[in-house]
């Protein structure tokens, strides 16, 4: 599967850890760096709070050693993007002496109120997308 032109993966939670990603935007030109982190729950409420999730699974991601030689070399920037239901929400995280996790949108609906609704439409597009597909952009092209 493909999200905004990047190669993703579904990942497995075999019970052994206490964060559960369900994909996983993977940059490998110089290791298996984490673009976004994406937690997906069937609605507000159910699995916990979405960027809290998204943390721990970032933690995880980055701890792991396989990442540790990318983890000196750079801030491992990635977003944390929450699904619940029709609600959607954005983090940005950076690893510096620790980890920093940034909320970058609020919780965002997704739902229509009427039949035609462009300008909500419109809305989630200029705060979602555009800024997202840029930075992921920036951040692939750069290397």
């Amino acid at each position: 599967m493909k999200i905004i032109s990047v190669d993703t993966i579904q990942t497995l939670d075999r019970g052994e850890s206490k964060s559960s990603t369900d994909y996983i935007a993977l940059n490998t030109k110089h290791g298996a760096a984490a673009l976004a982190v994406v937690i997906e729950n069937p609605e507000l409420g159910c699995g916990g709070e979405g960027s809290v999730q998204g943390s721990f699974s970032y933690l995880q991601h980055w701890g792991d050693d396989q990442q540790k030689r990318l983890l000196l070399s750079c801030f491992c920037p990635s977003f944390i993007v929450f699904i619940a239901g029709p609600w959607l929400s954005v983090c940005g995280a950076i690893f510096t002496s620790k980890a920093v996790v940034q909320r970058l949108t609020n919780y965002l609906w997704l739902g229509n109120s009427r039949a035609i609704d462009d300008s909500n439409i419109l809305r989630i597009a200029r705060t979602l997308f555009e800024p997202v597909h840029t930075g992921i952009g920036k951040r692939c092209g750069a290397h």
